[in-house]
C-alpha cells in the first residue's frame, strides 16, 4: 500500500519505522521454521552485499568509523599481520549520535592503544557519509603523500559493496582494493 498511495517522505519513512518490527519478526519466525527460500535469499543478501576478499599486501588500510570497536579491532589485526605499513581512519560525528569525538579519533586512540604508532596512522574526522569517507579519504591521502595504490578496505558487511562502489567512482582502475569485513 505503501507504493500506490502518494505519501509524503516524511510518512512514508514513518511508515518504515513502523513496519520494520514486523518485517523483522516475521522474517526470523521464517527462518527459524526452516524455510529454504527465505534461508536462501538471506544468504544471497548477505553474500552480495558483504562480498569479501583474502587480504593482501597493500600501501593502506582503510578502515570506515562506526560505533562499534570491531572494524578498528581487525584494522589492528591486519596491520599487526603487516598487510600495510599504514592505517588510514575515516568518520565523524553522525547526525543522529551525540559524540564528545569523531569516530576516527575514538578509533585512533584505540589503535595507539593497542600498539599501532601514532606516526603510522592518519585521520580524516568530518566525514558523516559512505561518499565523504571515500572523498574525504582519498583527498588526505593525496595531501599526505601517502600511496594508495593498493588498499584494504574494513567496514561492516552490510556496507561493503556500497563502500567498495564508492571507492571505485574514485580510484583508479588498477587499484587493487582488498575487501574485509
Amino acid at each position: 500500500d505503501a507504493f500506490s498511495q502518494k505519501l509524503e517522505w516524511q510518512d512514508l519513512l514513518a511508515l518504515g519505522l513502523e513496519l520494520q518490527p514486523r518485517v523483522i519478526t516475521k522474517t526470523l519466525e521464517l527462518i527459524k521454521t526452516g524455510n529454504a527460500d527465505i534461508e536462501k535469499l538471506m544468504r544471497q543478501i548477505t553474500e552480495y552485499l558483504g562480498e569479501k576478499d583474502e587480504p593482501g599486501q597493500s600501501d593502506v588500510i582503510l578502515v570506515f568509523g562506526s560505533k562499534s570497536l570491531m572494524r578498528i579491532e581487525t584494522t589492528v589485526n591486519l596491520y599487526k599481520q603487516e598487510l600495510a605499513s599504514k592505517i588510514f581512519i575515516t568518520g565523524g560525528r553522525p547526525i543522529y549520535e551525540q559524540k564528545e569525538k569523531p569516530e576516527a579519533c575514538i578509533f585512533r586512540d584505540w589503535a595507539i592503544e593497542h600498539g599501532v604508532p601514532s606516526k603510522q596512522i592518519a585521520i580524516h574526522d568530518t566525514a558523516i557519509s559512505v561518499a565523504d569517507n571515500v572523498r574525504g579519504g582519498l583527498n588526505t591521502m593525496d595531501l599526505l603523500g601517502w600511496p594508495h595504490k593498493s588498499m584494504i578496505l574494513v567496514t561492516a558487511w552490510f556496507a561493503m559493496r556500497r563502500s567498495w562502489a564508492h571507492m571505485m567512482k574514485y580510484v583508479s582502475l588498477t587499484t587493487r582494493l582488498y575487501r574485509v569485513n
